[in-house]
């Protein structure tokens, strides 16, 4: 980041910003059986750490006694707490301080920083995606990501000068207060949106209002057919992710995640023309309701249609309807299954074939699901369009853009009186060396003038005549023959 910085900002660790009296340093390694309920230190966890707040969820305590023999640290007041462990990895909070003393967990880092810088002004910066971006390369972990203190002390951070990063701590408390009030709204709608769904379904298919309309009620069995993807056999297949006339889309339930609408026109593998009926693999028609077999709450946002004929790996299902049942009345009456209910109880759940077999379904004439289908569309239209309005505004992304200004120099007016961040440091260097502090009272315009006086002038012409210096004249004296 050399170059970039704003003139009176200085590069550095956190390790760098900590004076004798600072902090930094893991939490504690608190086993359960060290836990007292009754304790009088409470013990904050990882999942009290949030994203720029503390969540404040948890109720674990130990004895100050435990404590003492631990030799925990305990906290103070706008301590800034970053979690070495996700999610998000790195997210960062101030301890609000509370009657009782606190101890934090070892998957909690703990810092403290000299009193020459601003602790929100830090805990900011932590969470903002410049940091990300630098700590990305100093994760571990393969199952689940972390983050160790000795990497979390190697990232380069930009402080500006002190009076600066207050008023950046001032302006970014503002406006990310105002997102958070934005978010809060938008989510409200979106879960009205949802609801609104759920009831307007329930309005054609709930078991009593499909028998006070007169609606058969049928085995999804006997009016559809439930295939189960497949893994083809090596080699007697090829694929190729650019379609050609005679391809045909292999679905994954990749593919399924993000898709528009109900139907599914593109996937990104497609099994070549020539192979075809090869190895085994079946060929499902258009009208095929796919369902992912695993994931937990996936299967309620991830059914589609396909719109064309393909075929489907061993992760996915298909629906393939009846002649008695309009693909998208069947795709409407699916939203209103709880399949996660269904799943097996194993790690990642997962359902099978036989699961939805005897799942009763309500089948009306084809003209009265046409009419279903119609009217559902026109009501689901509107609320996709409520929907894409508030996710239009995406609060989310306006606060990172918020945080990228912010420490990149962008977000407030820069004065050229401000002490320079140099001189801020030398002097918690000082400090924590023990040594006496450092009196120095640059500030930032000094800094400027500085570098601009280290400009070297243009060159001066020569000067010719009586102005010659006496070794000059005497080069011209003689000229040898």
């Amino acid at each position: 980041m050399s170059g970039e910085i704003p003139q009176g900002w200085e590069e550095a660790t956190i390790g760098d910003l900590i004076d004798s009296t600072g902090v930094f340093t893991d939490g504690d390694w608190v086993e359960s059986k060290d836990q007292d309920p009754a304790g009088e230190v409470r013990l904050v966890q990882l999942a009290d750490v949030g994203d720029g707040n503390f969540r404040d969820r948890s109720n674990r305590s130990l004895t100050l006694e435990k404590a003492k023999q631990l030799n925990c640290t305990l906290l103070s007041p706008n301590d800034i707490l970053i979690a070495r462990m996700p999610d998000p990895l790195g997210r960062a909070c101030l301890y609000p301080g509370e009657e009782r003393p606190a101890a934090t967990v070892v998957d909690v880092c703990i810092v403290r920083p000299s009193r020459s810088i601003e602790p929100r002004w830090l805990m900011h910066f932590v969470n903002s995606p410049q940091f990300r971006e630098r700590l990305n390369p100093y994760e571990s972990g393969s199952t689940r990501k972390r983050i160790s203190r000795k990497n979390l002390a190697k990232i380069r951070i930009p402080v500006p000068p002190f009076v600066e990063q207050r008023r950046i701590s001032a302006m970014l408390d503002e406006q990310l207060s105002r997102l958070e009030s934005a978010d809060h709204a938008l989510r409200s709608v979106e879960r009205r949106v949802a609801a609104t769904r759920r009831s307007v379904l329930s309005e054609f298919f709930e078991v009593d209002v499909a028998a006070a309309h007169g609606y058969k009620l049928e085995r999804l069995e006997d009016v559809a057919k439930i295939q189960g993807g497949q893994t083809p056999r090596k080699g007697a297949i090829s694929f190729d992710e650019i379609p050609s006339a005679t391809s045909v889309p292999f679905w994954k339930v990749g593919d399924m995640n993000g898709s528009d609408g109900r139907f599914l026109t593109r996937s990104r593998t497609y099994v070549k023309g020539e192979d075809v009926g090869r190895g085994g693999l079946k060929i499902q028609p258009p009208g095929t309701v796919l369902i992912p077999k695993r994931g937990g709450a996936i299967f309620t946002n991830k059914k589609r249609i396909t719109g064309v004929a393909g075929a489907y790996d061993l992760n996915t299902m298909g629906i393939v309807p009846a002649s008695c049942l309009e693909p998208e009345y069947l795709w409407y009456w699916f939203q209103t299954v709880d399949l996660q209910s269904l799943a097996d109880g194993s790690n990642v759940p997962q359902i099978n074939n036989p699961d939805l077999r005897d799942l009763m379904i309500p089948v009306p004439c084809m003209s009265e699901q046409r009419r279903v289908v119609a009217r559902l569309d026109g009501i689901f239209e509107s609320l996709d369009r409520a929907e894409e309005q508030t996710v239009s505004v995406k609060p989310r992304i306006l606060r990172t853009a918020l945080l990228r200004d912010a420490f990149a120099g962008r977000l407030v007016t820069q004065n050229l009186e401000d002490e320079p961040a140099d001189v801020l440091l030398a002097r918690i260097r000082s400090e924590r060396e023990g040594a006496a502090p450092q009196r120095l009272r640059r500030s930032r315009r000094a800094l400027v003038e500085s570098a601009e006086s280290r400009t070297l002038p243009a060159p001066t012409p020569p000067v010719h005549g009586s102005a010659l210096t006496g070794e000059q004249t005497a080069l011209d004296m003689e000229i040898p023959s």
